[in-house]
This record gives C-alpha cells, sequence and structure tokens, in this order.
C-alpha cells in the first residue's frame, strides 16, 4: 500500500508540493442504484444531505 500511495503522490506533484498545504476538501456527487440503500457506518443514509 506504501508504494501505491507514494506513486499517487509523485504522480500529483510529490510531497514538497502537497506540504504547502493545510487542508483539502472534497465533494461527492452521486447517484443511480449503487447508493440507494447505501448507509455510513453510523446508520444513516448516504445519500440523505447528512455531513460528515
Amino acid at each position: 500500500m506504501k508504494g501505491l500511495l507514494a506513486d499517487i503522490i509523485s504522480a500529483h506533484g510529490g510531497m514538497e508540493r502537497w506540504d504547502h498545504f493545510a487542508k483539502v476538501q472534497a465533494s461527492m456527487v452521486s447517484g443511480g442504484g449503487f447508493f440507494c440503500d447505501a448507509k455510513w457506518s453510523d446508520g444513516r443514509k448516504v445519500n440523505s444531505g447528512n455531513a460528515l
């Protein structure tokens, strides 16, 4: 796993680039049958609009 992570970080500018950031934020838009009944580990529905 460490090799894969190192390859991904390297492909996206290396640790030198990422050390300049204090936080990373991401959004996910989902739909379709896969997420229809999906739930977080605490039982909340994935597509209910609940933030983590």
